[in-house]
């Protein structure tokens, strides 16, 4: 059994693949796509995968090997991990890449990022703008 383990976007995603008589399950065959990925990308790491979430593994084994390694996540793979986790698509990533919170939550007056970030530079018009 080959094992290793990636920090993905929110979380750290552990990966290995067991063998088994059975077809896999959508978590495993979740694990086994990343696990490609990884390989594709020439990412190395150790753990084992949290087969039990196959909806945010499945986001990382279809995201950009640059998206994959980025903290907080962006781009399609933040919209996936939204769609995954029920915030939406147009979700925003806390700086520290620890939450995800939907868009409605950003300057709201409620910090729903541990570190504040959705509620950083709220009001702030553009400077070079009529105002």
């Amino acid at each position: 059994m080959r094992i290793w383990a990636v920090t993905v976007g929110l979380a750290l995603v552990w990966g290995g693949c067991g063998s088994s008589d059975s077809a896999p399950s959508e978590g495993d065959k979740a694990c086994q796509d990343f696990e490609a990925k990884l390989a594709q990308c020439n990412i190395q790491a150790q753990g084992v995968c949290n087969s039990s979430q196959p909806c945010t593994v499945k986001c990382a084994a279809e995201a950009d090997c640059n998206q994959i390694l980025e903290s907080p996540p962006t781009g399609s793979h933040l919209a996936c991990l939204g769609e995954c986790t029920g915030v939406g698509a147009d979700a925003f990533a806390c700086k520290d890449g620890k939450k995800i919170v939907a868009r409605a939550g950003v300057c709201n007056g409620d910090f729903n990022c541990l570190d504040g970030s959705d509620e950083e530079n709220c009001g702030v018009k553009d400077a070079g703008g009529p105002g």
